[in-house]
């Protein structure tokens, strides 16, 4: 037995798995009676020495682990190159079957190939020479810890290219990521099915087995089947071909061109019944669609005009032309994120892409433009050139989420998207960053739920927000010249963080050490603050640390960093703004200024990713300028001095007068940023006050604020893009302070609309008229007469306002039948789901009910979420935030 064991491992015939099974079986006496399993561990060591010789051998059998269970990464010496891929979804059945042949080299001898599959049913496994000999097979079976693959040949493999074929099965039911189904209603009110994909970061797996890694970037050849009548088949390339009745009647196979490069999770597969309008870019005259379900065509203008000027926008800003043959953008209706970068066939929620001039808020627009502004960005961050691993996804995301900036910016110039950036990424992302539960911008991550995790705020707001920084004290045709030589000198390749440090540093005309200096940004987590001395006969010294919310608790326990900080100023005696560098290892930096300077604001717009600190004194002279002559400062500037008070009080650096005396300079305040910047600020503070004696002086101090922005701001849907996001934030606040003309005019505007369903609510005030108008006058008939319209209604983003509406009812009884609704799946997207659970928590007699439903029914959540443990994390996180 011992020699015939010995023989048949060496021969490849056997594994050694199997042996040290039947060897076990041996042993299970020794176990039955009572041995410990270190006896049986020696017995076994023994028994393998014998029969394998040397004690080497014999451990490798008792105690290594495979190669696949050892790294959930895939060896770096199996090499895809190209994948031809053949889906046939069966919207009748919910299945998928497919197959697929991929090119791959093998870069010196192996045992053993690893690919990565998840959910999949595989039914054939073959494996052959690039000359065609058929190679054998000894195992090929899954390893669904690693989602693996696993095929081992009956001897070893040689160096050299080999074509491995896979057929599969699969479900289109599992979940709102691989290739799944996604249904619709159409105007006659039946039910469509379309299918549909999205794979980021490793769901490609799902779809058809692979190499799902970002670090390969093979070519694809894909062909997708569709029902012949009344569908269309769309993918990363043109179509090349169609082949009816295939495979069989009624049925057409469609076969696209050959991609460029790419990686697994940017390939994209949808078969549907949509239609599109079309439009052609100025550089490169490609052609650009944007599909949508017929009874959305009509929405999808807007977004195709932005995207083609966004596109010869980029093309010119980066240097590069875009490289594909054309680009499609596509509303789906059941999709789990805000959009999705395949390359050539952008996926969007129908809220990211469809826009309504009659029908949709401004705030919606914005959202269409800065979400379609972003995917396209990524068609070069991500696409052109990926990250080699995912603890670089900032690479791709803080640019894209940076990026998105210039290109609404260059399409809606009135916008003040400079200004908007403090509400919408730096202001939340310093929040979460100055807490102990931070991390890094580049951060390790391996399992597929590790890499999931990593799509937060710190990868896009703060990687959007150091690049800003990063910008400003390079200079904007350095930065843009450098990301130029980065997207060049890659394209088609993976690239590093340090790849993008070399190319800035390679155009730097001070040559400024990037490198070091950016280190200290993306791989420390948090952020300074900066100290300020009393300013003396002209000169100011200034210390920095790292800001925690907490100030200074338990801050002998907390890791110390320091930074590289870019720091920037204006006087009264001159509003150009002056520069220097505080090196991180610079205990002080001492600025001087002329001696008749009465006051000094460091951060200039806010562009840099620290806080400042001021002595009492220029806190004192800031809240008085504000008081009298607050224009003196930028609208930037202005909300970078509220957000920097608040946020130091908050750590107990300063005392709360100083913010709140501070704030009152808001009665004369007229634009969205510095006024929303407060209210966050105000509404944070509201809520830790909620339960106490003193919240009735704090709800009389903010309806001092309130009561003339509101009188100012009315009810008339006029004037520029961002006074109606001023108008709908202020009336918003003035209604959930309790201001009781705000309240009743938002009832009778409700109640006059359930009257008369046509009557004419403007689109950025009807948030506002539904949930403060329910909240006011709703009963459950008006409730009932809302909820009809809701499944009526085929506006996704109306939708999602008279969800709002839908939530704010003040009946336990209506709202616990609302959570009900919201969780079969029928009503309620699934995708709307944390929305809609977000809302009826925001309503003050809701929150309760929503976390014991939670907490009572996590079984029932998981399964809604598919067992996205992410997911579900993420509604937690937000109930008790």
């Amino acid at each position: 037995v011992s020699l015939s064991s010995r023989q048949l491992v060496a021969m490849d015939m056997v594994s050694s798995t199997m042996v040290t099974l039947v060897i076990w079986v041996m042993v299970l006496p020794f176990m039955a009676h009572g041995a410990e399993i270190t006896e049986v561990d020696q017995f076994l060591t023994e028994y393998l020495e014998r029969a394998l010789v040397t004690r080497q051998e014999a451990r490798s059998i008792v105690g290594s682990r495979k190669p696949w269970e050892e790294d959930v990464r895939l060896p770096r010496h199996i090499i895809p190159l190209h994948y031809d891929i053949y889906l046939h979804p069966d919207l009748e059945t919910d299945l998928f079957s497919g197959h697929v042949t991929i090119q791959i080299e093998v870069t010196q001898p192996s045992q053993h190939l690893l690919l990565h599959t998840k959910d999949l049913n595989i039914t054939r496994t073959e494996l052959t020479t690039e000359d065609g000999h058929q190679v054998d097979i000894l195992h090929a079976f899954e390893f669904g810890k690693n989602q693996f693959w696993v095929i081992q040949p009956v001897a070893t493999l040689k160096s050299g290219k080999y074509f491995l074929l896979i057929k599969f099965t699969g479900s289109l039911t599992n979940g709102l990521d691989g290739f799944y189904k996604s249904v619709y209603t159409n105007n006659k009110g039946r039910e469509v099915a379309i299918a549909t994909s999205k794979f980021e970061p490793t769901s490609a797996r799902k779809a058809f087995p692979c190499f799902d890694e970002p670090s390969f970037k093979p070519t694809f050849s894909v062909s997708l089947v569709r029902p012949t009548k009344g569908y269309i088949a769309l993918s990363n390339m043109p179509v090349q071909k169609e082949l009816p009745n295939t495979p069989a009647k009624g049925l057409t196979t469609v076969i696209f061109a050959k991609s460029v490069p790419m990686v697994t999770y940017l390939a994209c597969f949808i078969v549907c019944d949509f239609e599109f309008e079309e439009t052609f870019t100025s550089n490169h005259n490609t052609r650009f669609r944007v599909y949508a379900t017929r009874e959305q065509k009509h929405r999808v203008n807007y977004s195709l005009d932005v995207g083609a000027n966004i596109t010869d926008y980029f093309e010119s800003y980066f240097g590069i032309p875009y490289p594909l043959p054309k680009q499609d953008m596509i509303a789906i209706p059941d999709f789990s994120s805000g959009a999705m970068e395949h390359w050539g066939l952008i996926t969007y929620r129908e809220t990211t892409l469809l826009y309504d001039q009659l029908e949709s808020s401004s705030a919606n627009q914005q959202r269409v433009a800065t979400v379609v502004s972003h995917e396209l960005a990524h068609q070069w961050f991500g696409n052109l050139v990926t990250l080699a691993w995912w603890d670089d996804l900032w690479l791709n995301e803080g640019f894209a989420s940076y990026m998105e900036y210039k290109g609404v910016k260059h399409y809606h110039p009135d916008w003040e998207m400079d200004a908007q950036f403090l509400l919408l990424d730096l202001h939340p992302v310093m929040d979460l960053d100055s807490t102990l539960h931070s991390h890094p911008i580049i951060q390790k991550a391996t399992h597929p739920e590790q890499i999931y995790e990593l799509f937060d705020k710190i990868s896009y707001q703060k990687g959007a927000s150091v690049l800003r920084m990063l910008e400003n004290f390079m200079g904007p045709e350095q930065f843009r010249n450098g990301v130029h030589l980065f997207l060049d000198q890659y394209k088609y390749k993976n690239a590093v963080t340090d790849d993008l440090w070399k190319a800035l540093e390679g155009v730097s005309e001070e040559q400024l050490p990037i490198k070091q200096m950016m280190d200290t940004w993306t791989r420390q987590m948090g952020y300074p603050v900066l100290h300020v001395e009393d300013l003396h006969q002209g000169k100011l010294t200034i210390r920095q640390e790292r800001y925690l919310n907490n100030g200074h608790k338990n801050k002998e326990n907390v890791a110390k960093f320091s930074w590289d900080v870019p720091l920037t100023w204006i006087t009264s005696e001159t509003n150009k703004t002056s520069f220097q560098m505080f090196g991180q290892t610079e205990d002080k930096l001492r600025i001087a200024v002329p001696k008749t300077t009465s006051w000094v604001k460091f951060n200039v717009g806010q562009l840099g990713y620290y806080r400042v600190n001021y002595p009492a004194k220029a806190w004192n002279n800031f809240i008085d300028l504000l008081r009298t002559q607050h224009t003196i400062f930028s609208p930037m500037d202005r909300a970078s001095l509220l957000n920097d008070a608040f946020a130091l009080a908050e750590s107990g650096h300063i005392t709360y007068t100083v913010p709140l005396t501070m704030a009152e300079y808001l009665v004369h305040e007229t634009h969205l940023v510095p006024i929303k910047t407060a209210f966050r600020k105000l509404s944070g503070i509201e809520s830790y006050l909620e339960n106490m004696d003193t919240i009735g002086l704090f709800k009389s101090y903010l309806e001092n604020i309130l009561e003339q922005m509101y009188t100012r701001v009315g009810w008339a849907d006029q004037g520029t893009h961002v006074e109606k996001l001023t108008r709908s934030y202020v009336l918003k606040k003035a209604c959930k302070n309790g201001h009781n003309q705000c309240n009743k005019q938002a009832g009778e505007l409700l109640l006059k609309w359930i009257d008369n369903e046509s009557f004419p609510i403007p689109a950025n005030l009807r948030t506002t008229v539904y949930k403060y108008g329910m909240a006011a006058v709703g009963t459950e008939e008006i409730w009932g007469t809302m909820l009809h319209r809701f499944v009526a209604e085929k506006n996704a983003d109306c939708k999602l306002r008279l969800i709002k509406g839908l939530a704010s009812i003040q009946n336990e009884k209506v709202l616990q039948k609302f959570i009900k609704m919201a969780t079969n799946g029928t009503i309620i997207r699934v995708q709307d789901f944390h929305y809609t659970m977000m809302a009826i928590h925001h309503n003050p007699i809701g929150s309760k009910i929503v976390w014991k439903f939670v907490r009572t029914n996590w079984k029932k959540v998981e399964n809604l979420f598919s067992g996205k443990q992410r997911k579900c994390n993420r509604l937690v996180k937000s109930l008790v935030a």
